[in-house]
């Protein structure tokens, strides 16, 4: 199995911290705490310092353990919910947003993104505009997910745009256990090993925060091969459902979950 291979901030920081043999990495903070029950771990990269111990952007870095979901803890799922949102929000700049839901669709362990997307509120006439695309990939439509992206940012105009997609890990016990927000944008792709161009507020000109799930542990980078949890199936399911809530409640604050299952009926 690699060693080095993950797009997790949390696991970064514990093998920097390994290899350093220190409790703590330079140029980078980690604090943990609690959130509606769910253990959540916020790291932010402060220098370049720490961007190069960790191979990661400078910016903030938030891992929710989902633990309590996947135990069917009581209020399990409003409460992961309301986590998620409540920390998503604390990331968004005031204005419309634009939901970007990377992947392939026809690749279970690559459909977060569209998977989340399927169960956002997407409106136009709320408080808060929300739109969303699905930009698919470049075998399927020729076109980089960053330029159909870019092309909606154009339209829309929005103030942020959140990025959605599959993540790698290196310890298999976070796979679709784990999710990470980011504020550093993402590269597309880079859960199964086929990065594309970056989505970022270089990129595209606005703030982009990423939201995404580890779906693959690279098993052998020689080989290409990659491990996925047997039930891969249910659990984007079951998480596209969970993040596409955390992210319309992080959007609009009035509603709750019982709302967005009505109004997306």
């Amino acid at each position: 199995m690699s060693m080095t291979r993950t797009d997790l901030a949390l696991e970064s920081v514990q093998a920097a911290a390994k290899v350093a043999r220190e409790d703590a990495v330079p140029g980078v903070r980690s604090q943990e705490n609690r959130r509606e029950g769910y253990a959540i771990t916020h790291i932010r990269i402060e220098s370049d310092v720490g961007a190069q111990a960790l191979g990661k952007p400078v910016g903030r870095y938030v891992t929710v353990d989902l633990g309590p979901y996947f135990r069917r803890e009581e209020d399990y799922f409003d409460r992961g919910v309301r986590c998620l949102a409540q920390e998503l929000r604390g990331m968004l700049p005031e204005g419309p947003v634009l939901a970007a839901g990377l992947g392939n669709r026809a690749m279970i362990c690559d459909a977060v993104g569209p998977a989340v997307v399927d169960n956002l509120l997407v409106t136009r006439h709320m408080i808060r505009p929300v739109a969303a695309v699905c930009p698919g990939v470049l075998a399927r439509t020729g076109m980089e997910a960053l330029e159909l992206v870019r092309g909606a940012v154009e339209r829309v105009h929005p103030a942020a745009v959140i990025a959605v997609d599959a993540l790698a890990a290196r310890d298999s016990a976070r796979l679709c256990a784990t999710v990470q927000l980011s504020d550093t944008g993402l590269v597309p792709g880079s859960g199964v090993g086929n990065r594309r161009s970056a989505l970022d507020q270089g990129t595209l000109g606005v703030p982009v925060i990423a939201v995404g799930i580890p779906t693959v542990v690279d098993a052998d980078p020689r080989a290409g091969l990659f491990l996925t949890p047997r039930d891969i199936d249910q659990r984007i399911r079951e998480l596209g459902r969970l993040l596409g809530y955390g992210i319309t409640l992080a959007l609009q604050p009035s509603l709750t979950a019982a709302d967005v299952t009505a109004l997306l009926g």
